[in-house]
């Protein structure tokens, strides 16, 4: 008797570990999914998010460097066009330089795209070109008169997308003649380099020296210009003003047509 009852309790425990040991059956048809470790999916989500929030800072710190620099690069630039031929060798050692260190912020930049999966760049970073101003065959150059010289070498930057140096080179034309043919030109085209530079404030004040100038047919771009230049920089209220001088000082302009649409957009 007793041995039956050993028996019995083999098979009951032979029977309960089968049971343990044997995964469900999965009814035909049916797809078996894999086990998901909770904790691990959210885990890993955490640190990627975390790695995502570090990118981005690092961004950010980078896109400040590069501000601050280019700002230095600009400063120095316009040095360039007023001091003496004594420092400008000095100057062109420090642009050299900062130029450098921008080259090696965008490769950071383009790095940081990279680990948050950012799209690419679509144009190649404006940077400063530190040499000599003279674009153009020297047989061109001959043929020009000093001060249209230096105008052309500017407008030659400016299409190029050179916009640092075309603000500089624009600023030599000015200060060689402030009272010449092209200095009004000038003048505008500074306005127009620092607003393709994203640097609205400093596009604004040099737009408005145009109107100084009596006999200016650039006088309504400026007013136009001005009035975007507003807008860029989120100052929708005083941009409506600006549109609506441009209309009421400049009736004819070919620009009343689009400073009534960009009335009626910023007024609703």
């Amino acid at each position: 008797m007793n041995i039956i009852r050993f028996l019995a309790v083999l098979m009951l425990l032979g029977l309960l570990a089968g049971c343990v040991g044997t995964k469900p059956a999965v009814p035909e048809g049916d797809v078996l999914l894999p086990e998901i470790d909770i904790v691990m999916v959210k885990e890993n989500a955490d640190e990627a998010l975390k790695l995502a929030q570090e990118a981005r800072l690092d961004v950010e710190v980078v896109s400040g460097r590069l501000t601050e620099v280019n700002n230095q690069m600009l400063n120095f630039s316009e040095e360039m066009a007023s001091v003496s031929g004594a420092k400008v060798e000095e100057i062109e050692n420090r642009l050299a330089v900062l130029t450098e260190e921008v080259k090696n912020i965008y490769r950071e930049l383009d790095t940081l795209r990279m680990r948050i999966k950012a799209p690419k760049r679509s144009n190649e970073p404006a940077v400063f070109d530190a040499n000599v101003f003279r674009p153009g065959t020297k047989e061109a150059n001959a043929a020009l008169s000093p001060d249209e010289r230096k105008y052309r070498t500017a407008q030659a930057y400016f299409n190029n997308a050179k916009y640092l140096n075309a603000a500089v080179a624009f600023k030599e034309a000015f200060n060689a003649n402030p009272n010449g043919a092209f200095a009004d030109n000038c003048q505008f085209w500074i306005g127009e380099s620092y607003f393709n530079m994203g640097q609205y404030a400093r596009a604004i004040a040099n737009y408005k020296k145009i109107f100084a100038y009596a006999n200016t047919d650039k006088a309504d771009d400026a007013q136009m210009r001005i009035a975007i230049c507003y807008s860029k920089l989120g100052d929708n209220e005083q941009a409506v003003v600006e549109f609506k001088n441009m209309l009421n000082k400049y009736p004819q302009s070919e620009y009343t047509e689009e400073a009534r649409k960009y009335i009626s957009q910023l007024e609703q």
